[in-house]
């Protein structure tokens, strides 16, 4: 059970902005996806963007990263430019990466023995047949490349539904249920006759910006990509809003590891980054989490919990390791030394 939950939210949202993107362009939160086949250099690309007002496309998840190569998909199987650029030659630390419109750096999904340094600056490349990232040089490489540009009117509400008066044949009332589908939305309820209204659609709870809502447990979440200490990480859920995430469940467990996942596999015990600080704590004599709810789900590799007298914190596995590849998608207790990415949970906003 993966990233199915969030396509409900993406579907609708989409269905409305769609109606605001030009031929050729398709829907992408508010904004308009649109591809340019003609291949151009990192920066020359990114100012054809700015020229719609847009720029060159920022990904911040999965079900992110599978709706742009999707749209790419319709016109190249080879790789294109998305916004992402190096600060540096060490394109390892994800703090040295950033997105060209301002948003946040906070997911990555490189192919193995990715990302290799470019030089002073290196740039993300995509590869449509894969939807995998490789580093380019951003001036030597000309490759085509995929706009995030401004819909021509920015959707504000969700239109109400219009529905016809429907009347059941009257031996059929009221133990049957209409056969017509009369609300023209997403959702398209089959109703009970007779139906002269429909209920209005259900919509998506929303969540703080920067975080993604994950339908199955109705929570908001946010990957950090930044490796820090445990403390550092929890004050910065806490700042938002929220704490270090909990997990309840195998279906919260598995997307958690999709929404961490970062295309970085490690061949050392030191430093793993493809682990990832959650909440879950050893104190007093107990395993709990620290934003208070329950302890109801355990996933631990195996062998894990140990080094009882020391390591006292939890991370979620959520990339490869070379060394010991069966620890993925599990947990593993670690010192509050050690420095992780971490994701962060918030409730939704109502």
């Amino acid at each position: 059970m993966k990233f199915v939950f969030a396509f409900s939210l993406i579907f609708l949202v989409n269905s409305i902005v769609a109606q605001q993107c030009s031929t050729g362009q398709v829907a992408y939160y508010s904004s308009c996806l649109q591809f340019i086949k003609t291949p151009l250099d990192f920066n020359t690309a990114n100012s054809i963007c700015s020229g719609f007002s847009g720029s060159l496309v920022s990904i911040h998840n999965p079900l992110d990263n599978q709706n742009v190569v999707r749209h790419a998909n319709q016109y190249t199987n080879g790789p294109f430019w998305v916004g992402a650029k190096s600060v540096g030659p060490n394109v390892v630390n994800p703090s040295n990466w950033y997105w060209n419109d301002g948003s946040d750096f906070n997911y990555q999904n490189y192919q193995a023995s990715q990302p290799v340094s470019q030089g002073s600056t290196s740039c993300i490349q995509v590869l449509s047949s894969t939807s995998r990232w490789f580093t380019a040089n951003c001036t030597a490489s000309l490759l085509p490349f995929v706009c995030q540009i401004p819909a021509q009117i920015a959707p504000t509400t969700i239109p109400a539904p219009t529905c016809p008066t429907v009347t059941c044949p009257a031996q059929t009332c009221p133990t049957q249920t209409c056969p017509t589908k009369v609300c023209p939305t997403p959702t398209c309820p089959t109703v009970t006759c007779p139906a002269s209204t429909c209920p209005t659609p259900t919509v998506a709870s929303s969540c703080p910006s920067g975080y993604t809502w994950f339908e199955y447990t109705d929570f908001c979440y946010k990957n950090y990509v930044q490796t820090t200490t445990f403390d550092v990480a929890r004050n910065t859920c806490i700042a938002d809003g929220g704490e270090l995430a909990s997990i309840h469940s195998q279906a919260e467990n598995d997307f958690l590891v999709d929404f961490t996942k970062s295309g970085i596999a490690n061949t050392t015990s030191d430093g793993w980054n493809e682990q990832v600080w959650i909440g879950y704590i050893y104190k007093n004599q107990t395993w709990q989490w620290t934003d208070g709810t329950i302890s109801t789900f355990v996933n631990w590799a195996v062998g894990e919990p140990n080094y009882m007298d020391v390591e006292f914190w939890t991370s979620l596995i959520s990339d490869s390791q070379l060394v010991l590849d069966s620890y993925k998608d599990k947990w593993n207790n670690v010192k509050n030394i050690t420095e992780r990415a971490f994701v962060c949970k918030h409730a939704v906003l109502h």
